[in-house]
């Protein structure tokens, strides 16, 4: 069984770093080109109580914009360099926000794959700019979108009339009206 990250065995990939997170064995960053990959070993919990932890590999990418120095969503092909530079042809795609990031999950021990369980209670939501799909919670209470929007002030690809009013309120309050 693997104790480590998956590391690239293809492409031009630089190292930039290694680091530590609480529930993560171990993690590090890479670049080639435009793109940016985290790759860490996770144990992830399992849904069914009393179950073992189930070490698994993650690939977070994501890519620059270098004319506008920000960040954007890997394109499919660029994903598709991704998935055959980290050896995760076989890993499930799954992205629990809208944000600039594609994550791709691969349990280690080939006979516990299968697909994640949490897309059974979520709904998918296929962005019309490009097609990425996302999946939120079922909950009309707890949208992963509003919350995105709330960290990083981008309107909610969902609820872009509330987060419009969310921002004029906050706005309004630190000018000091009600």
């Amino acid at each position: 069984m693997s104790e480590s990250e998956l590391r690239p065995i293809a492409g031009a990939w630089v190292r930039v770093g290694d680091f530590a997170i609480e529930g993560v064995r171990t993690a590090s960053v890479w670049r080639c080109g435009a793109l940016r990959v985290i790759s860490a070993l996770e144990d992830i919990e399992p849904e069914e109580d009393g179950l073992p932890q189930v070490p698994t590999w993650y690939v977070s990418a994501s890519a620059l914009r270098i004319t506008k120095r920000s960040v954007r969503r890997p394109t499919d092909e660029e994903m598709a360099r991704v998935r055959r530079d980290f050896a995760m042809t076989q890993a499930e795609e799954d992205n629990h926000q809208p944000g600039n990031v594609r994550n791709l999950w691969l349990v280690v021990d080939p006979t516990l794959r299968k697909d994640c369980e949490c897309k059974a209670d979520e709904v998918v939501v296929i962005d019309p700019a490009d097609g990425f799909q996302w999946q939120n919670t079922k909950s009309p209470y707890d949208c992963r979108g509003c919350e995105l929007q709330r960290l990083l002030g981008r309107p909610c690809p969902l609820h872009p009339i509330a987060a419009a009013t969310e921002r004029e309120t906050a706005a309004k309050a630190a000018q000091g009206e009600t």
